[in-house]
Formats: C-alpha cells, structure tokens, sequence
C-alpha cells in the first residue's frame, strides 16, 4: 500500500520561499555579465530589451536579433562647459518611454567602445531606479568573435509609460565631492590615466586633480586594453578582470570607506562602478568629473610637487 504523500507545514514552507527568493534575487542581481553564449539562447524572451548603444549608422549596417538602438549620445547632455551630464529624469522618462522600455524589463546592454559606453549607460539606469540590468560581455566585439548571428531587421516599438524611480546614493554633486576632500571616511578615485592625474596632461585647459584624491585608472580593470588605446573605439575583445584580481585592484580602499568616483566626463568612472559592483561594492560618481570640477575657478586643484 502506498503511503499518503507528506507536505510541509505552512509555517516551513513560508519562511523556505523567502529563503528561495532572497537567493534568486540575490543570485541574479549578481550577475551583471551575460557572455553571448547565452544571450544567443535568450534571443526572444519576451520581458527583456536588448539595448545596443552604438551609433544608428553602426546598428542600421548589422545588431543582434531584437536589438533596439539607442545611441550613446541621447543619455547624455550639454550644460555650458560641460558636456555628458546625465539626462534630466524628465527627458529620461521620455527617452525610455518612447523606445518601448519598461521598467520590469531586463535590459542587456552592448556597444562596441570597450566597456565605457555601456558602464556609463549601466549606471545611469541604475540612477534612476532599474532593477534587471546586464551588459554583454566583451561587447558587439565579443559577439561577432564567437560568430553569433546579426540582422538588419528592425522591429516595431510601442510606446511604454516609463516610472522613475531616482536613487540618489549613485550620484555624487560638485559639493558633496568637494566636501569629501574634507572628509576621511571618504576615498575620492581619480579614474583617468596617471599622466592626467598627474597634471602631465587634460582634456580641459587645467591640468592637475581633486585634491585628496587617489589614482585607479579605467583600464587597469580590463584585460586586453592599455593606456596607448586611449579611448578609440579598437576591434580587440576586451573583458572585466577576475574578481580576485579586481579585489586587488582596490584593496588599498579600505571597506569601511566611502567611495566617490570621477574622471573627465564620467565614463571611465563608471567602468570602475561595476569593477567595484562586482566585488560587492557600491560607490558614487561625481557626474560633472574633471569637465565640470576644472572649469570652476572656486574649486581647490591639486598638483604633485
């Protein structure tokens, strides 16, 4: 005779739910990567976007299946001297609105400028309160190495009503980073090359750094891209180092720190937000970076003796 089938008690299975799915969030928020091996079996799931940043000219010659395209340039705008601030919530609200995004989507990010394009992209989704968010791995490069298919089929797009949801803990103001100078339970990371840390050379008419500030440039957390690439746009696959390396990397941080990342526009700052991410570690950036910080004449430079 078969036995009756036991079940567990309410009050064991609630608590094992929570359990459960505190591990698949967690699990999932993790895994900032995709690698295009399972991207490519995911092609047609239907609440995810695959977001490709490159120029409309690039996306139009050939993207990955069900791609949407929108251009590097629109998440980011001018003020005065300035350029590549993040868009205002309302012109992000309408950007996103207007390409079919919504907010329970899953969105993979690719773009072919060796992580700087979709770091920065990443982060201001983060910004402003996107939860599903990955970037695919070694980028559009990666993509066509591993020999994954392209299109030049465009889908249509339906308008969403796109909510924001702004988290402020990801963005750093001119005077939140001016007063961490003053401040030692701040780490201000300087994510330029160390010629320009070292007032050797600028992309603005000012030479030097923020004062207090220590120097991790970008491209010490990516394998396969040195100084001499500068920031060119180069066919070589380049990927995120291992954690272990990353970890050390950032070891000279201390974990009780907070950190706030700058550099010139807030590109390279962000390829270190997620080198940080990955290891578990949050941080702020200064937006407005060396543009913003070098043409204010009320703002302390320093320079190495």
């Amino acid at each position: 005779m078969l036995g009756r089938r036991k079940t567990l008690p309410l009050y064991l299975i609630i608590p094992l739910f929570l359990v459960v799915t505190l591990f698949i969030n967690k699990t999932h928020a993790t895994q900032l990567q995709i690698s295009p091996q399972q991207l490519s079996q995911q092609l047609n799931h239907p609440q995810q976007i695959i977001l490709d940043i490159r120029s409309k000219k690039d996306y139009q010659a050939s993207h990955i299946p069900n791609a949407i395209n929108i251009p590097l340039t629109l998440f980011n705008k001018k003020e005065g001297e300035v350029i590549d601030l993040v868009l205002k919530p309302v012109q992000f609200k309408e950007l996103m609105s207007t390409n079919g995004i919504k907010n329970n989507d899953n969105i993979i990010i690719y773009g072919d400028w060796s992580f700087l394009g979709m770091a920065r992209v990443l982060w201001i989704f983060e910004l402003y309160g996107h939860k599903k968010l990955q970037i695919l791995k070694g980028g559009v490069q990666n993509w066509i190495k591993q020999k994954q298919p392209l299109t030049t089929e465009v889908n249509p797009i339906i308008q969403s009503n796109y909510i924001i949801q702004i988290d402020p803990g990801h963005l750093a103001s001119k005077f939140q980073t001016f007063m961490a100078t003053k401040n030692e339970d701040y780490v201000i990371v300087d994510a330029r090359p160390t010629k320009h840390f070292n007032a050797q050379a600028s992309l603005t008419e000012v030479k030097g750094r923020i004062p207090t500030a220590i120097n991790i440039p970008w491209f010490k957390v990516i394998n396969n891209r040195e100084e001499q690439d500068g920031y060119d746009r180069v066919d070589k696959v380049a990927f995120y180092k291992e954690k272990e390396q990353l970890k050390q990397i950032f070891n000279r941080i201390p974990k009780h720190k907070k950190i706030i990342l700058y550099c010139n526009g807030a590109h390279e700052s962000s390829v270190l937000y997620i080198a940080l991410k990955q290891i578990g570690r949050e941080a702020q950036i200064y937006d407005g970076s060396w543009f913003e910080w070098s043409n204010d004449n009320k703002m302390p430079i320093e320079k190495p003796l």
